[in-house]
């Protein structure tokens, strides 16, 4: 999606305050970029990075084997293990962070499949910080257009709730 609009009426929300003039504020982030992977043998560090002023925003992460392509070291015993929680540890690491360095190690993820060589499979991408925009309307139907790459709503209020708006 690289545009929206969103129409701000009594018609669309409903009349919330009758007889006062309401605004439509909206925070959303733009979400920059396409899909980026890293993936790490068992032992080897990973490093995931954005560029100036981007944030890591994790999309999936594996800690274990799903196939025998990758990572192609012996003993392979199985290609059907992952430990639940990897996502969970690196979110705390790198979520929010402009890069970081993580270990693939057993003693980071535990050890979904013991005897079996495993990766640290991790997609995510690089996103730009939240950005806020307030729109005031007197009459209905008030149209906000935006160009943007992507949307991902995080706050929408219509109504009034300051005085000085």
């Amino acid at each position: 999606m690289s545009s929206c609009a969103v129409i701000a009426s009594n018609g669309i929300f409903g009349d919330p305050c009758g007889g006062t003039v309401k605004y439509l504020e909206v925070a959303y982030r733009c979400i920059y970029g396409d899909k980026r992977r890293v993936v790490g043998c068992e032992n080897s560090h990973i490093e995931i990075s954005c560029g100036a002023g981007e944030v890591v925003e994790l999309e999936e992460v594996l800690y274990g084997r799903t196939n025998a392509a990758t990572c192609n070291r012996h003993p392979i015993l199985t290609n059907s293990c992952g430990t639940p929680a990897a996502k969970g540890v690196l979110q705390k690491a790198c979520n929010g962070m402009s890069s970081c360095s993580v270990p693939a190690t057993n003693g980071v993820f535990g050890d979904p499949c013991v005897g079996t060589v495993k990766y640290l499979d991790v997609t995510y991408k690089c996103r730009k910080g939240k950005v806020h925009i307030t729109i005031q309307f007197v009459l209905a139907y008030k149209t906000l257009y935006y160009k943007i790459i992507s949307l991902m709503s995080i706050k929408i209020n219509f109504g009034r709730v300051s005085r000085h708006l």
